[in-house]
């Protein structure tokens, strides 16, 4: 959200940087010790009230609760060698969840001279030592979306390329989005409590890393920093989901077939679902403690800013199938190829499923034909589109399933139910297993 006061802000190139903070005033002393602020003092600190005229002005916030600090904003003015001028303003705003006051901070930084590239670099500077992740929401949005428990989440990366867009420019777009978009759930987990948010987040990093391999042919080598700063996010992130599906869709269809309304298996059933939810609860913390680590913030905008700086392949490098005199065409013709290889994979590794091993090698293969399909529908058949996407629901749908009651059965083991129940997922798993096969 932009302060009602800013200047000159119509024609400027802004960032937003979301601030997955627990404690505003943390966060303002964080910036403040920073390389590039330690010795700016803010030009502005201090409380302003909402520009009711402005369209950004909701009308969400219940304005008689008198427990709602106000917009807090703190400004700095940095410039810098060869002509920059940014505006960098932190701002915070509290919102009223489930009886709870929460703070929303989120950090704009406007360029009023310099390039765009310097601004972005200036965000990755500045990332290093304070935890922050890109945002393509305004703060009122994110405000929005809390207040009324929604999902900030964007609509699926779509292709949709203007004349004379060629395949490297198509990846840039297409890639940058899909990370966006995975840093928009990521923001969202230090205030929701929601298993759909921990959901997306992970479906939005798969459609990303399904993504790079889509469009790895003009991708140069080495051109993405290492990823393995994102790891322990991920595992945790991992985890989290398989308890929250193990709790919320797995085991409820499943209690009446064991419990048969026999009181010894009733009482193993709800011990298990008790230390389900205590595990979920405790690994919701670790989730929100991994996003702390400003490695999160800082590999996906060095990411972004790797994506922002892909060179154009010389005509020679391009793929072959890219190179047509009418570029829209060429696109049309290497996705379509592209996914038509991709289809026939899936096809030959779901003729014969045999052990766990090879449904998994086959349900991360229709995940990427359905996120591909997903991400360049608009150059593609619309018979082709609607066959590939229908198939690669069907068996990404029919393997998970046997694969979240696995690991509901592992879940189980690991949290000491008793045997018995243990044994009855594991049948039941068994059971789909071969069904599926």
């Amino acid at each position: 959200m932009n302060p009602p006061n800013a200047i000159h802000r119509t024609h400027c190139v802004a960032l937003q940087l979301a601030l997955p903070c627990a404690d505003p005033a943390d966060v303002l002393r964080q910036l403040s010790q920073t390389p590039l602020l330690r010795r700016r003092k803010p030009t502005q600190h201090g409380e302003e009230a909402l520009d009711l005229d402005s369209p950004e002005s909701l009308e969400w916030q219940p304005r008689e609760s008198g427990c709602i600090p106000p917009l807090q904003t703190t400004r700095w003015t940095v410039r810098q060698r060869q002509g920059m001028h940014v505006e960098l303003a932190l701002t915070t705003r509290h919102v009223l969840v489930g009886g709870l006051c929460r703070p929303v901070c989120q950090l704009e930084g406007v360029l009023l001279a310099g390039t765009p590239a310097a601004l972005h670099g200036m965000a990755v500077q500045l990332a290093k030592t304070v935890p922050m992740l890109p945002s393509q929401a305004t703060l009122a949005e994110r405000c929005l979306a809390l207040a009324q428990g929604a999902h900030t989440a964007q609509t699926t990366p779509t292709a949709k390329p203007d004349p004379g867009t060629s395949l490297p420019q198509l990846a840039q777009r297409v890639l940058s989005h899909m990370l966006h978009a995975f840093a928009t759930h990521l923001a969202q987990l230090p205030h929701s409590d929601d298993p759909e948010v921990v959901h997306q987040a992970r479906v939005a990093w798969r459609r990303f890393k399904s993504g790079i391999r889509l469009f790895k042919p003009v991708l140069p080598p080495d051109a993405l920093p290492d990823w393995a700063p994102l790891e322990p996010l991920l595992s945790a992130l991992g985890a989290l989901r398989d308890q929250d599906v193990a709790l919320t869709e797995t085991l409820p269809p499943l209690q009446h077939a064991y419990t048969e309304d026999q009181a010894h298996r009733l009482a193993h059933w709800e011990a298990l679902q008790q230390a389900l939810a205590q595990a979920s609860q405790t690994q919701r913390h670790t989730v929100r403690q991994a996003l702390q680590n400003p490695a999160v913030g800082h590999t996906l905008l060095s990411t972004l800013q790797a994506l922002c700086n892909m060179p154009e392949p010389a005509a020679q490098d391009e793929p072959r199938h890219a190179k047509h005199p009418k570029k829209a065409l060429a696109l049309q013709h290497w996705a379509q190829r592209r996914l038509a290889r991709l289809h026939q994979r899936l096809s030959t590794a779901t003729q014969t499923l045999g052990p766990l091993e090879s449904q998994h090698r086959a349900r991360i293969l229709a995940k990427r034909l359905r996120y591909s399909t997903d991400a360049l529908r608009t150059l593609l058949p619309k018979k082709d589109r609607q066959r590939w996407a229908q198939q690669a629901s069907h068996w990404q749908t029919q393997l998970g399933t046997t694969r979240d009651v696995t690991r509901a059965s592992t879940l189980a083991a690991e949290w000491g139910a008793d045997a018995e129940l243990v044994a009855f997922l594991r049948g039941v798993a068994v059971g789909q297993q071969m069904g599926g096969g």
